[in-house]
């Protein structure tokens, strides 16, 4: 099913393309959004392959690590500000994340 998964994505927008307004390119976002749709379709794909080699629990933390490094790869590409609000809610998944592999490696180790 893998293979199938950025062609469903791209059907999605498809679909929606409609129904997105303004639809108007200008200047280098038509690039940007091909590389956009590219990340999110590889991404994808090793998300759906990851269950193989991690648990799915890891799995679950690694989707929330997206949503940390979206913001903060905004702020760095296109130079819009993310807000307090987002950088502490990154900073508070961030540490779960951290604590939890912590823990999980000191687990490997005692056995």
């Amino acid at each position: 099913m893998v293979p199938v998964t950025p062609f469903a994505l791209f059907l999605s927008g498809a679909v929606f393309l409609p129904f997105a307004t303004p639809f108007v390119f200008t200047g280098m976002d038509a690039p940007m959004a091909l590389f956009h749709n590219t990340l999110i379709a590889i991404s994808t794909c090793l998300l759906a392959i990851s269950p193989r080699y991690i648990t799915s629990a890891e799995v679950a933390l690694l989707i929330l690590g997206e949503s940390i490094l979206a913001p903060i790869l905004i702020w760095a590409v296109i130079g819009e500000n993310p807000g307090q609000w987002a950088l502490a809610g990154g900073a508070v998944v961030l540490v779960t994340l951290f604590i939890s592999n912590w823990i999980a490696l000191r687990r490997r180790r005692v056995r």
